[in-house]
């Protein structure tokens, strides 16, 4: 989880460096010290490393996860073959590899007090339950818990617990023994229902049967306390590991609040009632109970544990982390060498046959009643067992940090004194040991002879590491447990690697948000619907027309609420917008606005917008040649003013007034670029109470400040002078008091009005999601329209010859009217945002359990839960043949009075569909049609030296843009 948390760190590093404004003098100084000069730390040691480049691209390889984390550790062992140690670097963080058993030996048994700790996961007073047990704890504080636990977990203590996990294992055997035929089990889930059921009665003196009884409480808080995957689970563990004061301060847990005091109690009360009552129970509460009395005895004295017994007082709470901390890794990694010791012994009969011999010779020889002696006598089993953990050790590696300064002496030629300092991190690389065929003959081949006593002593001891670390392994494959949501429920998705994978490319970007789905979209063309991950939350891709309308419209009742991207009580001028709100606030804000956007409504503003779109064209016509503009930035400066007069009831000039203090506070509002403000919405989404406790807001406090006093003062204004102006502020003040109706003109409108009063700051939020729709939305709309416009001067001469016609009929004063008669405008409009629609996909929230039918063979039925996550890949529908032929071309003839009765309804969908649609489409399009009506009547758009042809969709952008800006020119129709 910490090289997760690095990676990420490193990544978003990355993004900053591609951000660099100055590409030509300092990105690459940047790139050089931030990303090349970390990589010099070995080599200045003369230690062997990869070059730089190498380096870099392992860093890169590694966070898209190319390899496991066992085929890296196998290949950096390979590739320094002759070298008995090598420098790496965990992005950027220089580790000695060490290789070299006798080196090992050395530096972790004869110089262990210069080697006493693990590398830090967590830092230190972070989690309570955490920093109390003997994995973490560190220097003198571990020797005294080591020396104290030691005792606990003699040959002699075992015996006492052997005949409570022999039980148990005999009750595992008869669940199975009733059953007719051969019994098809997933044997991961099958073996972890055991170690748990052994781990409650051996750790906590609690008799559970989870197999029997699947919902025990026991099992239920072992899962909940065991349960490291999900996104929840791993943001909270990247915090813990980057930000622990903040973690601490905010009482954010490792251990869930509820499963560690259901534990915490079980223990008290289970040591309070031994200790009332006189209670023996041959289990580890009782042996960490005999610690803290101090009546064990320190019975092995290997090389390696040499601490003689002293007497630290065990609180309840070490016992409690000492339990709990057993409980995760016996939970796991445990039942996963069961589960690689089945697969050996399906796939290599022999030695399960002569095991087997093994076994029936020892009940014969114990009259059918194994004992603790004759289980230790059993060599073939050991032999088994040895060989189990030599091809799939629990760790991959292992590590160490230096406590105290260390110097490795030479021995080969090429070697020189190499000074190790404190807080040098080092790795054992266990798995790549276990496969050198140095120390083991055909290392890939599962050979338990290799154990017998003949065989055995031939093992360098420090080539065999199997328990040399569990927990740094149990944090990287939890990642994994979440990526198999869909396939448990039987729904088509990638494979977990790949999933990873491309969640990590996600944040390069490797891919623009619409190549993402388009590719989710083709990669399961056979399926109706597909399962993917945003950051490890399960989501439901549906790519059925059918689906899709069941979803949204015939059992909308189900799927009413967007996906929550803010914290409620988080942004202020979020919560209370008509996109974030959900449930019955969302139903009665849009009964309480939807009168305010009908067509008699927008009828009414019309004559707004159509001054500003003459002004817009007026400014361009005092300019000689052929302008040759950015018509984002152009576009956006129109809309800006646009919703300026329209939503907030203000008049400004954004193009002969560039620095009017409502142009420049809206695009301080929606500027969501830069780093700053990634990593602030990042903060908003992941850690919602950081944020609010430190006052972080999406919107600066200015811009919100600026535009709260704009509304409040406009309203107050408006009433107290009796103004009437027809922009929005208007309608929805004429909302407030209930003076419109709504208009039931569509199928997707059959709201009654609501009965909600509107409060300022209501119309304010409202304001401020339409400035946001229509300033980036539209503009960019404008700007995809604009393009094609250019590139098809077809199209453009046909739309204009129908403008001319209005305006022949009009006598030069379009109306309302004719424009929504303009049959072509609409034609291109509807083609431009199916080709390029303002977003690349739409989400739903199932609000209550669904069931999806089966229709195909091979299908079953689906039941989607409540706060389950289904997504519409828009982009993708629209570029499906077969809902529209030739796709990428621009045809606004496909939307013709003939064609258009064609296309699926549920597979056009530019401003989403069912009551959730777009509230503003209406205004949009208006908007839209009459700029072009404008702009073509008086200028030809052509194609500059600047147009990229074909167009290439921006990677980093929420919404679909050109990465090059769309850079075209304006040409007076006067001019040839």
């Amino acid at each position: 989880m910490k090289l997760y948390g690095i990676a990420l760190f490193v990544i978003i590093l990355l993004a900053a460096v591609v951000q660099a404004q100055d590409t030509t003098t300092t990105r690459p100084f940047i790139i050089y010290f931030l990303c090349l000069k970390p990589c010099h730390y070995w080599k200045r040691r003369g230690v062997p490393q990869y070059s730089y480049w190498a380096t870099l691209r392992e860093s890169i390889l590694n966070i898209i996860l190319y390899r496991t984390i066992s085929d890296n550790v196998q290949k950096i062992y390979n590739d320094f073959r002759e070298e008995r140690y090598c420098g790496i670097y965990q992005f950027y963080l220089p580790t000695l590899f060490i290789k070299d058993y006798e080196l090992i030996k050395q530096m972790m048994v004869k110089d262990f007090d210069h080697f006493t700790d693990h590398n830090q996961v967590l830092a230190e007073n972070t989690e309570p339950m955490w920093q109390k047990n003997l994995f973490v704890l560190k220097g003198d504080v571990w020797k005294d818990m080591r020396a104290t636990l030691s005792p606990s977990f003699t040959s002699n203590k075992m015996k006492m617990l052997f005949g409570l996990v022999s039980d148990y294992a005999k009750l595992f055997i008869k669940n199975f023994e009733n059953q007719p035929g051969t019994t098809t089990l997933e044997m991961k889930d099958t073996f972890t229902r055991f170690t748990n059921d052994i781990i409650a009665t051996s750790a906590f003196g609690v008799n559970c049967d989870s197999i029997r009884n699947p919902n025990n409480e026991f099992y239920m808080m072992g899962k909940d306390i065991t349960n490291f995957g999900g996104f929840k689970s791993n943001v909270k563990m990247l915090f813990w590991v980057l930000f622990p004061r903040a973690a601490k301060f905010l009482d954010i847990r490792v251990f869930s609040k509820k499963a560690t005091t259901f534990h915490t109690n079980l223990i008290k009360e289970n040591i309070e009632s031994r200790l009332k009552n006189g209670i023996v129970r041959p289990d580890m509460i009782n042996l960490l109970m005999e610690a803290r009395k101090g009546r064990l005895n320190n019975e092995e004295k290997v090389e390696a544990d040499k601490e003689k017994h002293i007497k630290p007082q065990l609180t309840d709470e070490d016992i409690t982390a000492q339990a709990l901390i057993f409980f995760v890794a016996g939970f796991d990694s445990v039942s996963t060498l069961m589960c690689f010791m089945a697969h050996e012994l399906a796939v290599n009969v022999d030695v399960q046959e002569r095991l087997q011999n093994e076994i029936d010779e020892v009940l014969s020889q114990s009259s059918q009643e194994l004992t603790y002696e004759a289980l230790l006598r059993m060599k073939y089993l050991d032999m088994v067992v040895l060989e189990t953990l030599k091809k799939w050790p629990p760790g991959v590696f292992t590590d160490r940090v230096c406590v105290k300064p260390y110097t490795i002496e030479p021995v080969n030629a090429n070697e020189q004194p190499l000074q190790i300092e404190t807080g040098q991190i080092l790795w054992i690389p266990v798995f790549a040991l276990h496969r050198d065929k140095n120390y083991f003959s055909e290392p890939e081949r599962f050979n338990p002879e290799r154990f017998s006593n003949e065989n055995k002593s031939k093992i360098p001891t420090y080539a065999f590491l199997p328990f040399g670390i569990v927990l740094t392994v149990l944090l990287y494959f939890l990642c994994f447990k979440s990526f198999i949501h869909w396939k448990r429920r039987g729904v088509p998705q990638y494979s977990c690697w790949v999933i990873l994978r491309e969640s990590l490319l996600s944040f390069i970007p490797y891919r623009s948000i619409s190549e993402n789905v388009q590719k989710i979209y083709n990669d399961f063309s056979k399926e109706r619907y597909c399962g993917i991950y945003q950051f490890y939350r399960s989501t439901l891709f549906i790519r059925d027309c059918e689906i899709i309308k069941q979803v949204t419209v015939k059992d909308f009742d189900h799927f009413i609420d967007h996906s929550q991207v803010f914290s409620d009580d988080v942004e202020p001028m979020w919560e209370r917008n008509l996109f974030a709100l959900r449930g019955d606030r969302w139903k009665d804000m849009r009964a309480t606005l939807s009168p305010s956007f009908t067509s008699s409504k927008m009828k009414v503003m019309f004559g707004l917008i159509s001054e500003y779109a003459k002004l817009f064209v007026e400014y361009f016509e005092k300019q000689p040649g052929v302008i040759t503009l950015e018509m984002k930035d152009t576009f956006t400066r129109f809309t800006n003013d646009v919703i300026a007069t329209s939503a907030f009831g203000i008049s400004c000039d954004s193009f002969r007034n560039p620095n009017d203090e409502f142009f420049v506070m809206g695009k301080n509002v929606t500027n969501f670029g830069g780093f700053k403000r990634n990593t602030k919405m990042a903060l908003l989404m992941l850690f919602p109470r950081v944020a609010k406790y430190m006052g972080i807001t999406l919107f600066p406090k200015n811009a919100y400040k600026f535009f709260d006093k704009l509304v409040k003062e406009n309203i107050e204004s408006r009433e107290k002078n009796g103004v009437v102006r027809p922009d929005m502020i208007h309608l929805l003040m004429e909302t407030r008091k209930g003076r419109l109706n709504c208009e039931q003109d569509s199928e997707n409108d059959k709201e009654k009005p609501a009965k909600r009063q509107l409060t300022d700051e209501d119309i304010t939020a409202q304001a401020l999601i339409f400035f946001f729709a229509g300033f980036d939305s539209v503009s960019t709309l404008m700007c995809f329209m604009a393009h094609e416009l250019a590139v098809n001067v077809d199209v453009q001469e046909q739309l204009r010859n129908e403008i001319n016609l209005v305006l022949e009929q009009t006598s030069g004063d379009l109306t309302y009217e004719a424009l929504s008669n303009m049959k072509y405008m609409d034609m291109v409009v509807s083609e431009t945002l199916r080709k390029w629609p303002p977003s690349a996909a739409t989400d739903r929230i199932c609000v209550k359990p669904y069931t999806i039918d089966p229709v195909r063979d091979g299908e079953q039925p689906l039941r989607i839960e409540t706060n389950q996550v289904v997504w519409i890949p828009i982009f993708a529908l629209h570029r499906d043949e077969n809902y529209f032929t030739d796709p990428d071309r621009f045809n606004p003839e496909r939307f013709n009075k003939d064609n258009k009765n064609n296309i699926n309804p549920y597979a056009y969908l530019p401003f989403g569909i069912g009551p959730r649609s777009c509230i503003g489409n209406r205004f949009a399009l208006m908007e839209t049609k009459l700029l072009f009506f404008y702009l073509l009547a008086k200028f030809n758009i052509d194609v500059v030296e600047k147009t990229v042809i074909p167009l290439k969709v921006a990677r980093s952008a929420f919404q679909l843009t050109s990465h090059n800006g769309f850079w075209l020119g304006l040409r007076s129709r006067n001019l040839k």
